[in-house]
């Protein structure tokens, strides 16, 4: 399954858990905080956009580091 940067702005939501379970229906798979950094905070940054525009999301591993 292909999930691009458009296909996750295209079912935001001002709310960031509704934007969040729409973008897991799609199939993205990303921790909270992760994906209120990424996809809430730079909703509208377009020259992120453009940096971002052709990953993969669905291939994104995620990782938390744990703390020491």
């Amino acid at each position: 399954m292909t999930i691009r940067w458009s296909d996750v702005q295209g079912v935001y939501s001002a709310d960031l858990q509704d934007h969040l379970t729409r973008s897991q229906a799609l199939g993205l798979d990303c921790p909270l905080d992760f994906f209120e950094q990424l996809f809430l905070d730079h909703h509208t940054d377009d020259d992120f956009a453009g940096v971002v525009r052709f990953i993969e999301w669905a291939d994104v591993r995620w990782e938390e580091r744990q703390p020491s």
